[in-house]
Order: structure tokens, then sequence, then C-alpha cells
């Protein structure tokens, strides 16, 4: 059973949004873990997150006091921070570094380290107008084709207007001063920057983030070749026709299973540098501003053993392909090598499979010499795969045979998917690090 996000710890949050950005946001997701996120405990910072270029740093204990309360002040407000509000905050916090949030301010002349009560009401009245332009960009965001596409979800407290869509923070900045006539000290303690009702002993509310300038010139070259170097290895990819994909369609059936779900545990946690970066939004290009859109998925290489022996029958065989077509379809970026193995791995069927070549599925020959010994696949993949390991392997089989429930099935050098057909009782390998998928096939009268 999923655990709700109470249950889950701030860092299987961090994990759970991560590995959600892979698939849906991978530009996002690959500069935050370029970047790098680290976890803190600082209840003298009030403030769920920061950075300051070195990383991005989420504040363990205020996340908690958020989502569970102050015991000491028991009426506090509590607030649901789920995985995709944590998708927000990390996303918040790097666009503080894409957009140069501190570089510009110091073009308006306001520096972090100015002590003066002028200076400090107008450094944090900067603060406030880049968070106005980062949510804005962040909730108005639209993919390649200008569908919207929200950077994760939005939490209550943050600072959003609609007055400021597609505005700069440099406008905002000075919208505020006129409404605060030129006042910035009146501007910046008039506008409520904190989460309602959720003081400490002192009285100190908690703060959706804690603005800080980048810690040094070096840090913010690496920030910077960091960016560059996403943007240098985009991939412009492979797009089939349309009238190829509806082909496609009618020779095989996307099964009715959620491999997106299935698949997503086992991205790396360092994901390569091979994304398209699609045309910004249309606020990041009205604003001049690096905006990322939703890019294609990491690029993964799976392996797929296709069970042949004499129990799989032609309807179940056909499942299988059909499996093998779901996934290029869902992941358009990822290699398969498919193979088929009976009581042995056939290496001769091996053939690798792409968006670009899906097509040659078609033609796909099976072998089979009536037995089956599915051990054999891992033992194959621990041999194939022993410097360059895949991502994850499938096996298709019903699994009557030595690996239900081994002892001495060796272990695999990559995590194991095992999509059992019409096997319920089924028991993987006690020490197989994997996962086990009971699948039907859809019998024809």
């Amino acid at each position: 059973m999923a655990k709700n996000n109470n249950n889950l710890t701030v860092k299987e949050l961090v994990d759970k949004a991560l590995l959600n950005m892979t698939l849906n946001l991978p530009i996002f997701a690959d500069l935050i873990i370029k970047i790098g996120v680290k976890l803190v405990n600082n209840p003298g910072i009030r403030a769920c997150a920061w950075t300051n270029g070195t990383a991005i740093y989420i504040n363990e204990c205020i996340v908690d006091e958020l989502r569970f309360g102050n015991p000491k002040k028991p009426d506090n407000k509590k607030v649901d921070f789920t995985y995709k509000k944590m998708i927000y905050t990390l996303s918040h916090e790097l666009m503080h570094l894409l957009n140069l949030t501190f570089d510009r301010g110091k073009d308006l002349g306001i520096f972090a380290d100015d002590q003066s009560t002028e200076g400090a009401a107008k450094f944090k009245l900067w603060n406030v107008a880049t968070d106005y332009e980062i949510n804005s960009l962040l909730l108005n965001n639209r993919d390649g084709s200008g569908k919207s596409k929200p950077v994760g979800e939005y939490l209550d407290g943050t600072l959003y207007s609609e007055d400021y869509i597609d505005i700069p923070a440099e406008k905002i900045y000075n919208d505020l001063l006129r409404k605060s006539d030129n006042n910035a000290s009146f501007a910046a303690s008039d506008i409520q920057y904190t989460f309602d009702n959720t003081e400490n002993e002192e009285g100190e509310g908690i703060s959706f983030d804690a603005h800080m300038p980048i810690a040094d010139d070096t840090t913010r070259q690496e920030v910077l070749s960091k960016i560059r170097d996403c943007l240098a290895n985009r991939s412009d990819g492979h797009t089939e026709s349309s009238a190829i994909d509806r082909a496609f369609q009618r020779t095989f059936k996307k099964e009715p299973f959620n491999w997106k779900k299935a698949l997503t545990k086992y991205i790396r946690g360092y994901i390569k540098a091979n994304y398209t970066w699609n045309k910004p939004s249309r606020s990041g290009q009205a604003l001049g501003l690096i905006l990322p859109s939703a890019g294609k998925t990491p690029k993964m290489r799976i392996g797929v053993a296709i069970d042949t022996s004499g129990s799989i029958g032609e309807q179940e065989l056909q499942g299988m392909i059909n499996h093998v077509f779901t996934i290029l379809n869902v992941f358009n970026n990822f290699q398969v090598d498919v193979w088929c193995c009976g009581m042995q791995v056939y290496k001769e069927t091996l053939k690798t499979f792409t968006q670009a070549n899906k097509k040659e599925l078609l033609n796909y020959q099976l072998k089979s010499d009536g037995c089956n010994d599915m051990v054999q696949n891992i033992k194959f993949v621990n041999d194939k795969y022993k410097m360059n390991k895949l991502d994850a392997l499938i096996i298709f089989s019903d699994f009557y045979d030595a690996i239900d429930g081994s002892t001495e099935c060796p272990n695999c050098n990559c995590p194991v998917i095992f999509l059992c057909v019409d096997h319920e009782d089924f028991k993987k390998p006690n020490n197989v690090n994997g996962v086990v998928f009971n699948y039907t096939i859809e019998k024809k009268n």
C-alpha cells in the first residue's frame, strides 16, 4: 500500500518529487540534480528552503513543522505538504538561480549586504518581487506546443498574483514601490511573507524560502556552466509520421498496464543531459528569462526477456510484444533490448528497439525449445551487461519453473521487474532486487 504524504519523511518527499520530475519535467530534474539537493535541520532559519548556488537546501525541521504543527503551539496552521508541492519548492529555488535574481537586483542597486534600514527594506522588497515573478512563471508554464503545464502544486502562503503574470521582477518591484508611495520600508513590511498562524514561541512565522545571494563568483560560474551544459547537450530526437503511428495502432494493441508507474523508481539518480530544450514557456519568452519547458523523458536502457517456452501460447506471446510496443510509446527516448529465453537465452534473438526502429517489431522472430528456465536471463544479464549495466530487466513469463521462490538464483546486477502472466502465486527469488506485477492476458473467443 502506498504511503500517504504524512507518512513520508521529508527525504522521501524529495525523492518522490525528483522521480516524478524525471518523467514529466526532465529539464528541471536534470538541473536540480546537477546543482544538488541537501537536507538540513536548522530551526534558526524559519524557512522551508533556500539556495546559495552550492545546493538547494530543504529545511527538514521547518517543513515538518508546517506538516505536523508546532507541539508548543497546537493551534498553529498545518499544511498538506505533498510531493507535488515539493516539486514546486525545488523548482522555485532552481528558478532563483536560472533567472539570476541576485545579479539583477545588483543592477538596480540592491545588495544583500546593505545593513542600513533602507537597504534591508529594498532587499526584502526585491525578494518579494522575484517570488511573484518566479511563482507566476511556474504556475503559468507552458510546454513547447503551448499547452498549459504548471510546475508542481501551488503552496498556499507563497506569493502569487494574477496582476503579475508575464511581468518581470523589475517592474513588479517598481509597482510595489509606487503602491507604498515610494517607501520601501513600508512596502516590504506591508506584504504578507509568512504562512498564516505559524509563529514559534518568539512570534516568528515560517516563510516559504529564505533569500540568499550566490555564495561567491566561483559558484556563480559553476551554476552558469551547468545551465550551459544542459543547453549544449540537447537532442532533437525522432518523430514518427502520424500515418506510420496509425498503422502501428492497427497492428499492435497498447496493453492496459501502467509502465510509467512501474519504471519510474528505476530511473537512475543521476539524469544524463540528453533532453530536448524545447521552446521556453510563453511567460519566459516575454520576460527574456530562462524557463525550461517539458522535454523528453531521460534515456534508459531496458532489457526485456520473453519466455518462449511451451507453456506460453500465441496470445501470450503477442501480448508480450504488445508490451514492448507500449513501453516504446510511453518512453520515447528509451532503448529496449529484447531477447527470447526457453531453457537458455537465444543470443541470436537479441535486438535493440528504439522509437526510430519500432516498426521492426513487425518482423521480430521468436525462437523456442519448448522448455523454460528464467534464471538464465539473470545469468545472461550479469555477463552481457557487466560493464554497461541495464537500468532495469523485465522478464515476461508465467514463471512455472525453478525461478519461482528460488533461494539459489543469483542476484541480478540491475533491478528486475517480473511481469507474471496468469500465475498469481508466483514468488520472486529471495535475493533478487525486484518487484512482481501480475498480469492476465485477455483471451480471444
